[in-house]
């Protein structure tokens, strides 16, 4: 069942709400794919229960139903994308290596050098890491524990307790691929004047020239691809390279 042809032939029958979240699913249905009913809520400016209603409106027994069907067409159309290149089996590798091309272009020698300074000379290393992104911090901490930093990881559910234990000769390091999740959060830290690294794959951080360290990296959403690529490909190996760096300046 193709979500986006069952929307595109009850477009007709959508309230004024119900549009407000069509139009933002076929502009951001990566968005979707990795957020919950709650931060759509947020960010549709509706509630849940409209969320719910609109899904089902589709035939789909709720959020979740819809989610994973968004999830599955987008993987299954990838795969079925024309393959051009007789040696490649699997049309997604070359969405990833447009990708690491990219990363290729976009990293800069003087900001992983100054971010991996930066690290080695703060007190305690934090980090910070919202649902997948999760997953990229404690590769992080991680490989910081292999330099012997002194490293801890922080979720959703606890990361508002850095603000209590953190202070000027701490570095705060985000992974987030919009930012939004952790904008209160980056908020309050750069309040207590902590120094805050933010990773991510959003340009357009309204916050980002009160940060430490500022490093944009690319995904299939800003890089225009009609795919869906896992983001915390592209944050690990950004995570290899940053090592890689730091290995110069660790004792």
């Amino acid at each position: 069942m193709n979500p986006y042809e069952i929307m595109k032939l009850k477009e007709h029958t959508f309230t004024n709400k119900e549009r407000i979240i069509y139009e933002y699913i076929i502009n951001n249905s990566d968005q979707v794919i990795r957020g919950s009913i709650v931060q759509l809520a947020e960010e549709f400016k509706v509630s849940q229960p409209t969320i719910t209603r609109f899904c089902q409106k589709l035939g789909f027994e709720g959020f979740n139903d819809f989610m994973f069907n968004i999830y599955r067409f987008q993987k299954q159309d990838l795969m079925s994308t024309e393959n051009t290149d007789e040696t490649k089996n699997y049309p997604v590798l070359s969405v990833y290596q447009q990708l690491l091309d990219k990363l290729d272009l976009s990293l800069h020698n003087e900001e992983l050098e100054a971010l991996a300074k930066d690290i080695n000379h703060s007190r305690r290393v934090f980090t910070i890491g919202m649902h997948k992104s999760r997953l990229s911090a404690e590769l992080f901490r991680y490989n910081m524990i292999k330099f012997s930093i002194n490293c801890a990881a922080f979720s959703n559910d606890d990361a508002q307790e850095l603000t209590h234990i953190t202070n000027e000769y701490d570095l705060v390091v985000v992974f987030s691929a919009q930012g939004d999740s952790v904008k209160e959060h980056i908020k309050n830290l750069l309040d207590r004047k902590i120094r805050v690294a933010l990773i991510t794959m959003n340009d357009k951080c309204s916050y980002k020239n009160q940060l430490s360290h500022f490093i944009w990296l690319p995904n299939s959403k800003n890089q225009n691809l009609k795919a869906y690529t896992e983001n915390g490909v592209i944050f690990s190996v950004f995570i290899d390279i940053l090592t890689s760096f730091l290995a110069k300046y660790s004792n």
